[in-house]
């Protein structure tokens, strides 16, 4: 079919907010952390599950495939440090069913949750503390 198209924002006014929260963070921590938006899952994860059928393999890479983080902060060699989702309206979200969390939370690597106000100061302290590499050497 043929398609009408016209350009539309790629991110809303609460992504906006969340991406310039997260931005100011890396920007901070004098790293070249980036934040990368609309990232599906399996752009950052791959499902290491053994002994799976083929078809089963399928159904996951398809639903890593198919769901995605809103942000996700990398440090400078492009592995993951913190993945961000924004909790939006029931009606137009649907029902949360944790898959995203779960799999960044398997994989080690922490999901956090922001309202449309954005992420609460902690938070952000924290995915700061990671993205400097201060993390990893407090757990040391």
């Amino acid at each position: 079919p043929r398609l009408v198209t016209s350009p539309m924002p790629v991110v809303d006014v609460a992504e906006a907010r969340l991406l310039d929260q997260l931005q100011d963070v890396v920007a901070r921590s004098g790293t070249e952390a980036r934040v990368l938006p609309q990232m599906t899952l399996s752009a950052f994860l791959y499902n290491g599950m053994k002994g799976l059928s083929r078809a089963q393999e399928h159904r996951a890479a398809a639903l890593l495939a198919s769901r995605q983080v809103d942000f996700l902060v990398v440090d400078a060699a492009w592995n993951p440090v913190a993945a961000v989702s924004l909790e939006r309206d029931p009606l137009a979200a649907g029902e949360d069913d944790g898959v995203e969390a779960g799999a960044c939370e398997t994989a080690g690597i922490p999901f956090y949750w922001a309202t449309t106000h954005g992420l609460p100061e902690v938070d952000l302290e924290e995915i700061g503390l990671r993205v400097s590499g201060a993390a990893s050497i407090a757990a040391q």
